[in-house]
């Protein structure tokens, strides 16, 4: 603590010594101001935020390396720490990523798949996270954290996964035309293929799923489906 340290009215500096912080925590600091005459009739500031690094910090924070798969996941980031540092990353569904911690990161809870303790040092590092099971289209996230010399260290901000579909559109079905009979739809899609269509009553789109496409579930009158039509990629192609 400063106590009674003489002011102007210019920027002032106050420089506190042998506190004994912990690392990774956040305190506040607090700081009156009176004039000279020793009144005890000055202002109390707002507290301020004191926000102590972790023992391995990041100098650049993780970023996806490649394209992930459904069993693997790369990613490269650089920490600064002394001596060697420890990292532990792991992947999850976003709901279960942002309830982690600096310990339950370590013991992997709710996640998918991880790694655990592995060294690092104090330049780039690439790691691969695998036997993951991720499913291809669906958004996950990826957490890192990184600590030196056993002390509590920095969690990094969460990055997203996503396992790109097997297929893809590069222009979106649209309707040419449609009577009582049926309906004729065109798109363009990345690869050559298959595509399944299904035509359901107004109100029950959100209904819909993959599974329920396939099997034609909801289709009207039964029969208003279309079922692994082949389809060429990067051209235009037609359901009807």
């Amino acid at each position: 603590r400063y106590s009674g340290q003489v002011i102007d009215d210019s920027v002032q500096t106050l420089t506190f010594t042998d506190c004994g912080l912990s690392h990774s925590a956040t305190y506040k600091a607090m700081v009156y101001i009176e004039d000279g005459n020793g009144n005890g009739d000055g202002i109390l500031a707002a507290p301020v935020d004191v926000d102590v690094p972790g023992s391995s910090v990041f100098g650049m924070q993780p970023q996806i390396f490649g394209t992930p798969s459904t069993n693997a996941v790369a990613f490269y980031f650089q920490a600064s720490h002394p001596g060697t540092g420890l990292v532990w990353a792991v992947v999850g569904t976003p709901s279960a990523i942002a309830a982690l911690d600096a310990v339950s990161i370590k013991i992997g809870t709710g996640t998918i798949c991880g790694i655990n303790g592995e060294a690092i040092g104090s330049s780039q590092e690439q790691k691969s996270i695998g036997a993951c099971a991720l499913q291809r289209g669906e958004e996950y996230h990826l957490l890192v954290y990184i600590e030196s010399q056993g002390l509590p260290g920095t969690l990094s901000t969460p990055v997203t996964v996503l396992v790109p579909t097997s297929n893809s559109f590069v222009e979106d079905p649209i309707t040419v035309s449609a009577d009582q009979g049926g309906a004729e739809l065109t798109f363009v899609a990345t690869n050559a293929g298959n595509a399944w269509g299904v035509i359901v009553a107004e109100g029950d789109e959100g209904l819909v799923t993959v599974g329920t496409v396939k099997s034609a579930l909801g289709a009207i009158g039964g029969n208003c489906y279309i079922a692994a039509q082949s389809i060429s990629g990067a051209t235009a192609q037609t359901m009807n």
